[in-house]
């Protein structure tokens, strides 16, 4: 039976994985505040079953590690150490859902990016409206993203819009401020090309998509990832995600789109079944680009 898994090497590779021109797709679980070590345990199994089982996601035909996909999921902090002893050799990424700017000193309640990385984390999701909301500035957010480089984490930068900032017609504007003041000032400023910039993952996810069962339009989503590939050119291809209501029956279309790289999953990751039906959902749109590339 074919595993479903990806290279096992991209466990501690990840910047290699995103490195040059990425043809894969990355499908991340945000698990949120959800999740006791009963619940997660079971969860976990399953999805490692389902990774070990007859649904396979590498997609063949090219470049080992350019053209797969990567699964990954981000659970609470509380959960980070017993989840990778679950996950076991399995190659899912683990990630977590914040970091502190600092390496270490006198921050009751927080954790910081040495501390993820010693738990085990290859992605660490930052600047998620669910916290812009509670007060966190793009300044702080930056120096966040910039401690997650130096620890050899992957951050995955949350931008999005409000529905009363779409409505008024400034998404655009608002996603292009976000995005500059969100990044480290080497990075925002950067002339670096693909071989050389660090590996940053953007997530957009409007405000207003996020939990309600609302989702970006199609033609939405495709102009606002057009529109941030050329933001983000400079750093290289850096990889561009959805999130927002995303769920097995919309999975594929979302990611068919040119400029989408993958997706940012929120309630739809703690159901197993359903995740790994996103993840199959990429494997499957990658074949379909395999088949049309040859086809032309």
């Amino acid at each position: 039976m074919t595993n479903s898994f990806t290279n096992a090497s991209a466990k501690d590779a990840g910047a290699a994985w995103l490195g040059g021109e990425f043809a894969g797709k990355l499908v991340v679980g945000n698990w949120k505040m959800n999740g006791l070590a009963t619940d997660a345990k079971a969860l976990v199994q399953a999805l490692v079953a389902q990774g070990a089982g007859d649904k396979p996601l590498a997609h063949q035909g090219q470049a080992q590690g350019q053209g797969d996909v990567q699964v990954a999921i981000c659970p609470p902090f509380t959960l980070l150490n017993p989840v990778r002893e679950w996950l076991g050799a399995a190659p899912l990424w683990l990630g977590a859902q914040d970091c502190h700017a600092q390496d270490g000193g006198a921050f009751t309640g927080n954790i910081s990016a040495a501390m993820l990385r010693d738990a085990g984390c290859q992605l660490c999701i930052l600047g998620h409206s669910e916290r812009r909301q509670a007060g966190e500035s793009s300044s702080q957010i930056a120096e966040k993203l910039a401690a997650a480089l130096r620890h050899q984490l992957i951050p995955i930068l949350c931008i999005g819009e409000t529905l009363a900032e779409r409505q008024a017609g400034q998404t655009l504007a608002v996603l292009a401020e976000q995005l500059a003041s969100s990044l480290p000032l080497p990075l925002a400023g950067s002339g670096g090309s693909s071989a050389t910039a660090a590996p940053i993952v953007v997530a957009y996810e409007p405000v207003w998509a996020i939990g309600t069962g609302l989702s970006a339009t199609l033609d939405q989503i495709a102009e606002v990832h057009q529109f941030l590939r050329q933001q983000t050119a400079a750093l290289g291809h850096v990889p561009l995600l959805y999130g927002g209501s995303v769920k097995a029956s919309n999975a594929a279309e979302i990611m068919a789109l040119g400029d989408v790289d993958g997706v940012l999953v929120g309630g739809a990751s703690l159901n197993a079944e359903e995740f790994w039906q996103i993840a199959v959902a990429a494997s499957t749109v990658l074949a379909g680009r395999s088949v049309s590339t040859a086809a032309a």
